[in-house]
């Protein structure tokens, strides 16, 4: 009996360590930071602590702008930042996602995560 209790204590220790090293408190600077390839290694990481920390709604896009830094993508309506990008065996991506933040006049309406797999 005390084994299984070592052994559960032991995995539950682990688990907690792995969760901590695979996320990071939201930081502005390490959300802009950018490796060689263009990709930028520690935005997902932050990702879980940026949704329960930052309530965008309602701000407005220079308050985004100053929090995230400019867009990789813009469109009329809607600001996209890219989070993660997979390559396969080439140069052509086969897995992104984005954190899409949608406007209406100048001003935060929604937030939300889209992924596509190519």
């Amino acid at each position: 009996m005390k084994k299984i209790l070592h052994a559960f204590v032991i995995i539950a220790i682990c688990i907690n360590f792995y969760s901590c090293n695979n996320n990071k408190s939201f930081n502005s600077e390490e959300w802009a930071k950018i490796d060689d390839i263009g990709n930028y290694p520690e935005r997902d990481k932050m990702l879980n602590d940026f949704k329960q920390h930052q309530d965008l709604k309602g701000k407005r896009y220079q308050n985004v702008i100053l929090l995230l830094g400019n867009p990789d993508i813009t469109s009329k309506n809607v600001l996209q930042y890219v989070v993660v990008t997979e390559y396969g065996t080439d140069i052509d991506p086969v897995y992104i996602k984005y954190l899409d933040i949608y406007l209406q006049d100048s001003i935060v309406k929604e937030v939300g995560l889209s992924e596509f797999k190519m």
